[in-house]
This record gives structure tokens, C-alpha cells and sequence, in this order.
């Protein structure tokens, strides 16, 4: 856990199910307490030699159940519940070294919103020299980096509308269920999201903010039925 002057808090917690070994991905599920909403990051890894990611069945189902988020936002009517795009989940196509497993997003590669995927998915650009889809750097052309990402979930600009910690629990424990590893970061702050984006945007080094807490867990397998928040 991180508190800074400020008064944001950031706790973030590991749920595990299964043995490394057997995982099906890693997710990232990061909660906006000021804007009440939530931006899920699932990993894929690019081949270490190529960088390259081959498309599966697993990937395409995987697509199909993260876009079940979509379905928890209502419609924005209020000025911090408008967002850029509907998009709240987000693929990181990364690479780490062999038998690392990545435990936050500072593994090095780019995020693709899940909408861009499937636009990606019906152009030649991803189509193999084999068959098959293919994602890399050279064929996606434009991506996010962690800090572009990074920016558009800290001033609220991504992410769901209208959701709770409630729905956040019952999604990453239903995930962690099903063979993943979930890492879920909460936010809370008094700060309004206006106050946020003044204070980002009037950010200097001298003016950052300093951690003044910080709480660090001991890394261990959760249970998926153990309480989180």
C-alpha cells in the first residue's frame, strides 16, 4: 500500500488460484475510486526471438469474455463519467525474460484497446505469411505506451461508467477461477477529478507529490474465495 501527501492511497493486491505453471494469462485490473470506474489490462507475451504473438482460439474467446465489461458501464451524464471511447479493457502485448512472470505493467511492450484488436484482426496487416493472425510492433503501426496509458487512467479518461468495488471483486475473483493471475490496484483520493487533472497538468519535479506510507505485502497464492476489499 502507498499513501502520498496528497492523501491518494494505492492498494494493490495479488489473487492467485493455480500454480504458475498452469496460468492462462496475468490481468490487471485497475480501480479509479474518484471516477468510480475500471480499466482491466490483460497480457499476452510476444515470443522472445521474434516479438512476435500468434493468434489462437483461446485469444479470440478471451476477447469475447473481456468484452462482457463493456456490458457493466451505464451511460455518462455526469461530466466526470464521460470517458474518450467505451473501451475499459486493454491488451499489453509484452516481453520479459524467460521464466519471469510479470506482476505489474512495467513490463516493456504496447497497449491495444480491445475495439482497435478486433479493427486489427480484420486487416491484412496481422495476416501471417502462414495464415493465421499475427501481432507485433511492425504490424500494429500504433500503439500505447505504459506512460500514454498510464496518463489516460490516472485523470479518469478511460475506463468503465458507473461501476462499484463490488462488480470489481466479483469479475477478478471470477477471473482468478478460471486459471488467471489478477493483480487489482484501487485508488481512492479526495482529490475531484477536475483537481486531478489541474494538479497533473501543473505538475512539476519539485511540486511531485511524496509517498509518505508504504505498506509492502510479502508476495503469496491467494484464494480466489478469500475477501478482498
Amino acid at each position: 500500500m502507498l499513501e502520498d501527501t496528497t492523501g491518494r492511497r494505492l492498494e494493490v493486491v495479488n489473487v492467485n488460484a493455480t500454480p504458475v505453471e498452469s496460468r492462462l494469462g496475468t490481468d490487471m485490473i485497475y480501480y479509479h475510486h474518484p471516477t468510480h470506474s475500471f480499466v482491466l489490462v490483460q497480457y499476452k507475451r510476444l515470443g522472445s526471438r521474434d516479438k512476435e504473438y500468434r493468434v489462437n482460439k483461446q485469444f479470440l474467446d478471451q476477447m469475447n469474455r473481456l468484452e462482457r465489461v463493456a456490458e457493466l458501464s451505464s451511460k455518462p451524464v455526469r461530466p466526470h463519467e464521460w470517458r474518450l471511447s467505451q473501451d475499459a479493457c486493454f491488451l499489453k502485448f509484452a516481453h520479459w525474460r524467460d521464466g519471469a512472470v510479470p506482476t505489474s505493467e512495467l513490463a516493456r511492450g504496447m497497449y491495444i484497446p480491445l475495439s482497435y484488436a478486433r479493427v486489427l484482426l480484420e486487416d491484412d496487416c496481422t495476416l501471417g505469411s502462414r495464415g493465421g493472425r499475427l501481432f507485433s510492433y511492425e504490424r500494429v503501426g500504433r500503439y500505447l505506451v505504459a506512460s500514454e496509458f498510464a496518463e489516460l487512467v490516472k485523470l479518469g479518461l478511460v475506463g468503465t461508467v458507473g461501476t462499484s468495488v463490488e462488480q470489481l471483486r466479483d469479475f477478478g475473483l471470477e477471473r482468478a477461477r478460471e486459471g488467471y493471475s489478477v493483480v487489482l490496484g484501487v485508488e481512492t483520493s479526495k482529490e475531484t477529478p477536475r483537481d486531478r487533472s489541474v494538479r497533473v497538468r501543473q505538475r512539476t519535479a519539485k511540486k511531485r507529490p511524496k509517498v509518505i506510507s508504504y505498506s509492502p505485502q510479502t508476495p503469496q497464492q491467494q484464494s480466489p474465495d478469500t475477501p478482498i476489499f
